[in-house]
């Protein structure tokens, strides 16, 4: 959909800043120990939120970045790795059965945000159970968190994955790739009648290699292997075995290109990837799946962690991080994304076309039904940074094929 004059000018101004997010994530992602709570958009600002004192590397790299525009620093209470590890602590004492929404992490730094279903909806749901399930109060107070937790009561608003088992569309392509073009999926072993649909990601380099990204839940290597086919049909690549469910990322054996499909469902239209870079708050992002582009989405300041379920490749119950979330503001009537979405580019503009900022994961409910008014996405950061020890699967660290 298009854009007003004033959204548009407040992603151009956004755009100067992408290299400065670029430049601080990435010497971030190399320390250890970091300090870093997150970022975010204020006007023309972009503003790091940091506990602790700057290391000298860090004060580097803040001097490169103020080279693209205004960056100011501010005190962070804690840091996104501790809040991360509080919050992993709080999934452990939930167990599977629980009555959490999500856990947020503020950008700020300034503690863990705990999203509880209704009293009545916890109260049926723990009859359901037979007992079993724990509430969020009590899983804070098993984990011993010693942050700061602001507890909210919502009604159902777990994510849904964006993923299409029914007549879904977006035009033939072929290879090498383009992101944002239809991805049928069918199981090697199980199942083999089933097609489910989603998104091509970003066409990623690994080793010198071009591959294609897309969601985890989308496919798996597990069970010989999901294969992937185009909207007429032609085969494009299998499931490889680098996997993170955390992130919800998984690389589809198959050449991606530099080029991402915009407009509607049926385009024929193109622009080229020329950058990357992780989305901060206030960020404007634009989607960019099998049922079209769209563009007034703007994200919030909270990374969010859910609990999901996967029967088929056996990794039961396990939680979803670090995912980001974009709602529209301008249309609220057309859908930020629909069923078929998931794995789909999230980006930014970058001149004639686009910065890559991350990949679709799931949409926003209300009741547990899908209200189409935001999408979650895994932040650039999260492709991008090597993981050794990810809590669900190696992830190596790709990059995204730009020209």
């Amino acid at each position: 959909m298009g854009l007003t004059e004033t959204v548009l000018r407040e992603m151009r101004i956004q755009e100067k800043l992408y290299p400065a997010v670029q430049v601080l994530t990435e010497t971030e992602g190399k320390l250890a120990d970091s300090g870093m709570a997150g970022m975010a958009f204020e006007g023309d600002t972009l503003v790091l939120y940091w506990k602790g004192t700057l290391p000298k590397s860090m004060s580097a790299a803040l001097t490169k970045a103020r080279a693209y525009g205004k960056v100011e620093v501010r005190p962070a209470t804690y840091s996104l790795l501790e809040l991360e590890s509080e919050t992993q602590r709080i999934w452990a004492a939930a167990s599977a059965v629980n009555d959490i929404n999500y856990i947020g992490i503020p950008v700020d730094g300034r503690g863990l945000i705990v999203s509880r279903l209704p009293s009545d909806v916890s109260t049926v749901k723990e009859k359901e159970s037979g007992g079993a399930l724990v509430r969020a109060a009590s899983a804070v107070a098993a984990a011993g968190v010693t942050v700061p937790v602001e507890f909210k009561t919502e009604n159902d608003t777990a994510p849904v994955e964006l993923t299409c088992s029914g007549p879904c569309r977006r035009d033939d392509d072929e290879a090498a790739w383009n992101s944002g073009g239809v991805l049928q999926m069918k199981h090697s072993v199980w199942d083999t009648g089933y097609f489910g649909h989603c998104t091509a990601g970003w066409a990623v380099i690994l080793n010198g290699e071009e591959y294609i990204l897309t969601a985890s839940h989308c496919g798996t290597r597990v069970n010989s292997g999901d294969w992937f086919y185009d909207g007429a049909g032609e085969q494009i690549g299998r499931a490889m075995i680098h996997e993170d469910l955390y992130r919800e990322l998984l690389l589809i054996d198959a050449r991606g290109w530099y080029w991402m499909w915009d407009g509607s469902s049926n385009t024929t239209f193109h622009k080229t990837v020329h950058s990357y870079s992780p989305a901060v708050e206030n960020s404007w992002v634009c989607k960019s799946g099998i049922w079209g582009t769209r563009c007034d989405l703007k994200t919030d300041g909270i990374l969010y962690s859910w609990q999901k379920t996967d029967d088929y490749a056996g990794y039961g119950t396990y939680t979803l991080g670090r995912q980001r979330k974009a709602c529209r503001q301008q249309d609220q009537v057309t859908p930020a994304g629909l069923s078929g979405d998931s794995g789909g580019p999230v980006h930014g503009l970058d001149g004639d076309g686009v910065v890559a900022m991350g990949m679709v994961t799931a949409g926003s409910t209300t009741n547990g039904v899908p209200d189409y008014k935001c999408i979650y996405y895994t932040n650039m950061d999260s492709i991008t940074l090597s993981r050794s020890t990810a809590p669900y699967g190696y992830w190596p660290g790709v990059t995204p094929f730009t020209h």
